[in-house]
């Protein structure tokens, strides 16, 4: 029989490599390892922890995520993936994925600590909450009223709507009633941090933003103030839909330009423009008036 190069398929038929299979231990070589859900994580994780220790935390949760699809319950990926959303300020995320780490390892002394942490940082939330529901009437001088926003809306060349991975199901859930608001005026939708089908990816190194226009931010999104210069918006708005008023005096100011000019405010809902106070235009409502 003609010898069998070892990088060659196995005659066997077992589709392996020859030198994996029946020519296992030839030539003094030890037979290859078999490929193990271990081993297949042992990268991701590596590139997980270093993606987290220099705070590039986008990338360190799609890595880890990437580890639990593998190995639903790998106690460390569950851990840090509650520490990235806890350091994203995602605060129920971290919480769920570090409940569920403790179903696997309950007496992990780090993963108390984290867990700590999270419920700390949910009471301080909620005393800083009361702070800013006191701060908000004093930003009614940064709103515009609800018939000039109307009139911003349906006058823009185009509205461009930033979302983020947080917000994205909010936004999606509003946008058709959106369009009709501003029709005809064109949407152009981008999502910050995250990809989702028909939204552009907003990459700021890369020059991809929104420029000129009405930029429409959700409230709950990440920070603008590093490309809102560069956007170069002729207006400004908000959307929110979620009752975070620290959100949404941190994204008021960006949006204002810290008081330079005055922002739109769209609500998802009346319960929210009711919670929230300021000056604004419920979606839903403003087609239906239109419509009527």
């Amino acid at each position: 029989m003609a010898s069998v190069a070892r990088n060659a398929l196995c005659p066997c038929g077992s589709g392996k490599r020859y030198k994996a299979c029946h020519g296992a231990g030839a030539a003094g070589e030890p037979p290859e390892a078999p490929e193990t859900p271990e081993r297949r994580i042992a990268p991701m994780l590596g590139a997980a922890l270093d993606a987290q220790q220099r705070r590039r935390f986008d990338e360190a949760r799609r890595l880890y995520a990437g580890v639990l699809s593998v190995v639903p319950d790998h106690f460390d990926a569950m851990h840090m993936l509650g520490v990235v959303h806890y350091q994203l300020g995602e605060l129920e995320d971290a919480r769920r994925y570090l409940e569920r780490a403790r179903a696997l390892r309950s007496q992990s002394p780090g993963l108390r600590n984290n867990l700590q942490l999270v419920s700390d940082a949910f009471q301080q939330n909620a005393i800083e909450r009361e702070i800013c529901r006191e701060v908000l009437p004093r930003l009614r001088p940064l709103c515009a009223a609800p018939d000039e926003a109307t009139t911003w809306l349906r006058s823009a060349a185009a509205i461009h709507l930033v979302a983020s991975a947080a917000t994205l199901n909010a936004a999606q859930g509003i946008l058709e009633s959106l369009r009709a608001l501003c029709a005809p005026v064109p949407i152009r939708r981008w999502i910050d941090g995250a990809r989702a089908t028909g939204w552009d990816v907003l990459d700021v190194s890369a020059g991809e933003l929104p420029r000129g226009g009405l930029l429409l931010l959700c409230a709950g999104a990440r920070t603008v103030s590093h490309w809102i210069d560069s956007a170069a918006a002729e207006r400004a708005g908000m959307l929110v839909a979620d009752d975070e008023p620290a959100l949404i005096i941190d994204r008021l100011r960006e949006l204002s330009l810290q008081g330079r000019r005055c922002a739109a405010i769209l609500y998802a809902t009346p319960q929210l423009a009711r919670s929230i106070g300021l000056p604004g235009v419920v979606v839903g409502e403003a087609v239906a008036s239109e419509a009527a």
